[in-house]
């Protein structure tokens, strides 16, 4: 349930990038840190800007 949360917030683009952190340190479940990791990774260029 919280992986597919993080995965939901995501989708928010740049606005949700300090939540999603947050939450990474929050949370130290696998899942939920790979549900976090993937789509900040895929939207790296987003810290380019």
């Amino acid at each position: 349930m919280r992986s597919e949360a993080a995965n939901s917030l995501s989708r928010f683009g740049t606005e949700a990038i300090a939540d999603l952190v947050a939450a990474f340190g929050r949370d130290d479940n696998l899942l939920v840190r790979c549900s976090i990791m993937a789509p900040l990774c895929d939207r790296r260029s987003l810290f380019n800007q």
